[in-house]
């Protein structure tokens, strides 16, 4: 009798439990939107693919990545592109790149994406090389998370204009665990030892204000190693570069002159130029040309 009085408690216990526990999941979804993404994980990555918006890699604010994750993904087999915006180091949003997001998507569908807000300088924050830390940490983040979200801690970087520029230098430079395994540049800056920039008469004292001199050893030409052009090696990854050549933001010589580096140290590289297009807002036919020949490169150099 006792037996059937403790299996009865039991019951009772296990149903009460379960009715009042969407209702707890309420509270939390209205109480802590932290929680809401912590129940979102559990129980949808395990099945179909979802995004997930304005996640945190970091304490500041502007730390934050939206995350793409595609059907029947695979710790062995979901490389993840990650997306990296402009805005002359100082502005800009991962929302102006959300236009690549279906393309990529449709031509890679094994392949996550992640789209990421960086912190942007000013007076008090430098861009360099906090930028290239953020970037670091982001993927940290994603390696620490790769079980959850199912992913293979493997990346591709993509960085349009000032993007284009920390794609590269974190690619050949920071990335000393060879996690990024390509990289594509959207009229990203290459080379700022090129006369374009240096005879501007604000030059210095608008470089100054982006780097962090006390972070780099004395007597650097900080100019130099902050140019991805000058800093390719060994290591460098595979590398796409698409300019237009009346870009009078950045001199269509910075691609140039990275294809040549490329071309010298033998790392895999393709080099387009567009007649006609300047700094952005290209034209469609030229943006259906970019797509064809971006997602060709990632399926030679970034494929399961």
């Amino acid at each position: 009798m006792f037996l059937i009085y403790k299996k009865s408690v039991l019951l009772l216990s296990i149903c009460f439990l379960f009715s009042c526990f969407p209702e707890q999941i309420e509270k939390n979804l209205q109480g802590n939107d932290s929680e809401l993404v912590i129940i979102e994980n559990i129980t949808i990555l395990n099945s179909r693919s979802v995004t997930i918006q304005d996640l945190s890699y970091g304490e500041n604010s502007q730390q934050t990545f939206d995350i793409y994750l595609p059907d029947e993904r695979s710790s062995n087999t979901t490389k993840v592109i990650v997306l990296i915006h402009g805005g002359s180091w100082i502005s800009g949003d991962k929302s102006a790149m959300e236009d690549l997001i279906p393309i990529l998507q449709n031509a890679n569908p094994h392949h996550a994406i992640v789209n990421m807000n960086y912190v942007l300088s000013n007076d008090n924050t430098h861009a360099f090389p906090n930028q290239f830390y953020n970037i670091s940490t982001l993927l940290d983040e994603l390696c620490t998370r790769s079980t959850e979200f199912q992913i293979n801690p493997e990346f591709a970087l993509i960085g349009r204009s000032a993007g284009g520029h920390l794609a590269l230098m974190y690619d050949s430079v920071y990335d000393e665990l060879d996690r990024v395994k390509m990289v594509c540049t959207l009229s990203g800056p290459t080379d700022f030892t090129n006369s374009f920039y240096t005879d501007k008469p604000n030059f210095e004292s608008l470089f100054d204000k982006l780097v962090d001199v006390d972070a780099y050893p004395p007597n650097q030409n900080l100019v130099r190693k902050l140019s991805p052009a000058l800093r390719v090696n060994w290591d460098t990854s595979p590398t796409i570069i698409f300019h237009g050549k009346e870009d009078n933001i950045v001199p269509v010589a910075n691609a140039k002159k990275l294809k040549r580096k490329l071309k010298k140290k033998d790392i895999p590289k393709r080099l387009f130029r567009f007649d006609g297009e300047g700094h952005g807002n290209w034209s469609e036919e030229t943006m259906e040309f970019v797509d064809l020949k971006l997602n060709r490169f990632i399926a030679n150099h970034f494929s399961i």
